[in-house]
C-alpha cells in the first residue's frame, strides 16, 4: 500500500496551511531550505514526509532565536533567558535530525531528553517566577546540579505543571500523559549504558552503514517515533493555552531589513509575526503526529 502522505505531500500540506495562516507562500519552504543546508535529500524516502514537517520546525525556531534576540535591548534580563533557552532548542532540535537522518537514532535520543528537560523547563518557566529567578542564578557548575535536582529530577517540573493547571485553570500539551510516557519509553533505555541501547546501535550500524563511508549511515526505522517525539517536545513552551507570554518587549526586525522578512505576515508588525511562528510550530507537530497514528492504522511504515 503506497504512503498516504509523502515528502512532496507535507511540502503542499505546508504550504496550504501557511498560507491560510495569511503567511506569503514561496517556491521552497523554510524545511526545504534547511534540508539543502544539511545536505542529505529525504524527498524520495518513505519516511521524508516527518523530516519535511521537522525541517520546517527548525526554520521556524531560528526565527523564535531571531525574535528574542531582539528583546535583549529593552528587557534584558528576560530577553536574555529566553535566547538561551530558545537557543538550546534549537540546537537540541538540529542535532536530532542530523542525528537520526544519518543514522545514528541511540544518539539522538541523548539529544531528546535535553530537548525535552529544556522545553519542560522553559514552559516552567513562564508562569513560576521563584524557579526563574534561581535558574538565573545557577550559573555554575554546582548551582546548574543544584537546580536540576530541585526542579527537573524525578518528574518534579511534569508534577508542577500537572497541579498548576488544575489550580489556575490552564491546558499544557506536556500534561499528555500518553505522549510524556511513550517519549519516556523512548529515551529511557538510550541515556545510560545498557545491553538492549547497545544491541541497537550495533544492529543500526550493522544494517545503515552506507557500503560507500566508514562512518555515515541511513534512516533506520526507529528514528521515526525519534523524530515526532522531537517536535512534540520543541511544541512545549508555546503550548500553553492561555499563554502567560514571555514578558519582553522587542525591537522591530523588520523595520531593520532583517532577512526574515519574507515570513512576514503583517508589514511593520515583528510581535504579530511571533505569535503565529509559534502557533505554527505546534500545528506542525499535530501534523506529524496525526500522520504517524494514521499511518501506522493502514501499516504503511511497515
Amino acid at each position: 500500500m503506497a504512503n498516504i502522505l509523502s515528502y512532496q505531500h507535507a511540502i503542499n500540506l505546508l504550504k496550504i496551511s501557511y498560507k491560510n495562516d495569511g503567511f506569503p507562500v514561496r517556491e521552497k519552504t523554510l524545511g526545504q531550505q534547511v534540508s539543502e543546508e544539511f545536505g542529505n535529500q529525504l524527498s524520495e524516502h518513505r519516511h521524508g514526509c516527518f523530516y519535511a514537517l521537522l525541517d520546517e520546525q527548525l526554520g521556524l525556531m531560528r526565527f523564535v532565536v531571531w525574535y528574542f534576540t531582539s528583546c535583549l535591548f529593552t528587557e534584558k534580563v528576560k530577553g536574555v533567558q529566553h535566547l538561551r533557552l530558545a537557543t538550546s532548542q534549537f540546537n537540541a532540535l538540529a542535532s536530532i535530525r542530523l542525528l537520526c537522518s544519518r543514522g545514528f537514532d541511540i544518539a539522538a535520543r541523548m539529544q531528546l531528553r535535553l530537548l525535552y528537560e529544556n522545553s519542560i523547563i522553559w514552559s516552567r518557566l513562564l508562569i513560576d517566577e521563584e524557579a526563574s529567578k534561581e535558574w538565573d542564578r545557577s550559573f555554575s557548575l554546582e548551582q546548574g546540579n543544584l537546580f536540576w535536582h530541585k526542579y527537573i529530577s524525578k518528574s518534579k517540573t511534569e508534577k508542577y505543571m500537572k497541579r498548576a493547571a488544575e489550580e489556575r485553570g490552564f491546558t499544557w500539551l506536556g500534561n499528555d500523559e500518553l505522549s510524556v510516557a511513550s517519549l519516556k519509553n523512548i529515551v529511557g533505555f538510550a541515556t545510560h549504558p545498557t545491553v538492549f541501547a547497545s544491541y541497537l546501535n550495533a544492529k543500526h550500524d550493522f544494517n545503515s552503514t552506507s557500503r560507500n563511508g566508514l562512518v555515515l549511515g541511513e534512516i533506520v526505522d526507529d528514528s521515526i517515533v525519534t523524530v515526532i517525539a522531537a517536535m512534540f517536545c520543541a511544541s512545549l513552551p508555546f503550548a500553553i493555552f492561555p499563554h502567560p507570554g514571555f514578558g519582553v518587549q522587542s525591537i522591530d526586525f523588520l523595520q531593520l531589513g532583517h532577512p526574515f522578512d519574507f515570513m512576514a505576515i503583517h508589514e511593520g508588525d515583528w510581535d504579530a509575526n511571533f505569535n503565529k511562528i509559534i502557533t505554527f510550530i505546534q500545528k506542525i507537530y499535530v501534523f506529524s503526529d496525526r500522520y504517524y497514528t494514521e499511518s501506522c492504522a493502514r501499516r504503511d511504515l511497515t
